[in-house]
């Protein structure tokens, strides 16, 4: 996974963002909330997950975790 700015993520972080994404998706689901409004909080939480582990700006680890497409994992 590569930022805008050059950044780059492993391929071990890249698959702890996207279980992030999915279990905050799911959990958003589960209370009841559209699928859209999931996907926000999915990509709010693999957003502070990669920030948390990388140590990376809030704004360029959603700027990553949004080049990622991760709705497509929703859509599976």
């Amino acid at each position: 996974m590569e930022s805008p700015r050059g950044r780059t993520v492993d391929d071990t972080t890249r698959e702890m963002v996207i279980t992030a994404y999915a279990e905050t998706f799911d959990e958003a689901l589960d209370a009841g909330h559209d699928e859209t409004t999931a996907h926000r909080e999915g990509l709010t939480g693999a957003a502070m997950c990669l920030a948390a582990m990388t140590s990376i700006d809030d704004s360029l680890a959603r700027s990553m975790v949004e080049a990622m497409d991760l709705r497509k994992l929703a859509d599976a």
